[in-house]
This record gives structure tokens, C-alpha cells and sequence, in this order.
């Protein structure tokens, strides 16, 4: 079904469309979930692509690196992950202010993923140091204000608009 949406959108809207980028990460998201990693990853790159090359400065773009970057830490492709999550975390960091209420658990979300980097790659010394950045963000935001409301639907693996 969904990917019926999805070429839907690319036909009608064309490839480039912001709908067809989320399109793409809630395919790449069921994919991850049902641990088809590989699958998911290309689904995840042609997201990339289609971000960096109309919204390259936006924090959604920097997710997507970050997400990206998780599916490669769960394939133990850390070398080419650790890139992704850095410049991903980076960019999200720097605009914290332009991300929207419902969507601010990305940020918890972009660090979470650089520590099982770092403890899948057997560096727990940096694993530590991510995890305490983590902590602070959540004293910085109370984690209260980060977390989506009791009733979304959000699991850690989504983006609620595109």
C-alpha cells in the first residue's frame, strides 16, 4: 500500500516533492522496523537525495542523515555511519529553535543513535560522552517538553509532517 502512495506521489507530484520525501521515510521507517535494513537504507539515501538537493540547510535534512546513519549502525557499517550521525546531530543542534514542538524528540532521537554507534563499534569511553549530552539536553529542554503527547502515535522512527 504504501508503496503504491508512494509512486502515486512521484508520478503526480514528481520525484522532487517534499511528499514524496516523507513518503519515502515512513517507507524506509516500516522497512527498518521490519528489519529489511538494506531495503531501508536505499529508501533512506533517495530521501537524502531528494533533501539535500531542494532543502539542504534544513534540520529535516540533518535527520535524515542521522536516520540514515542509524540503519547503517544497525547493518555494522559504522565507518560510513559516523559521518551521517555527526553532521546530523550538528545540524539539528544548531537549529533547535526551528524545530517544531511535536518534533523535538528528533534531537533526543539523532543522539540516541550516536551512542549505539559508538557501543556497537566498541568505543564506550565516547558511547559515555554522548550518552551525557544527552542528559543534559534533557535537563536544558525537560525531557517532559520533548517527549510528543500522551496520545501521539509517534514511535522513534517517524516524522509526523514532511
Amino acid at each position: 500500500m504504501r508503496r503504491k502512495l508512494l509512486e502515486m506521489r512521484k508520478r503526480f507530484l514528481g520525484i522532487g516533492h517534499e511528499s514524496v520525501a516523507y513518503a519515502l521515510c515512513r517507507l524506509a521507517d516500516i522497512l527498518a522496523l521490519e528489519k529489511r535494513l538494506a531495503k531501508a537504507e536505499s529508501t533512506q539515501r533517495n530521501r537524502l537525495a531528494i533533501r539535500e538537493m531542494k532543502f539542504p540547510d534544513s534540520w529535516r535534512t540533518f535527520d535524515t542523515r542521522s536516520r540514515l546513519g542509524g540503519i547503517l549502525v544497525a547493518q555494522n557499517q559504522c565507518s560510513e555511519a559516523e559521518p551521517l550521525l555527526l553532521s546530523g546531530y550538528a545540524g539539528m543542534s544548531r537549529q533547535q529553535d526551528r524545530i517544531a514542538f511535536p518534533d523535538k524528540p528528533r534531537l533526543q532521537e539523532a543522539l540516541e543513535r550516536m551512542v549505539q554507534l559508538y557501543e556497537v563499534s566498541g568505543r564506550p569511553d565516547e558511547a559515555a560522552e554522548w550518552r551525557k549530552k544527552r542528559v543534559e539536553l534533557d535537563k536544558a529542554s525537560g525531557s517532559a517538553n520533548l517527549m510528543p503527547p500522551a496520545n501521539s502515535s509517534s514511535t522513534n522512527m517517524t516524522d509526523r509532517a514532511p
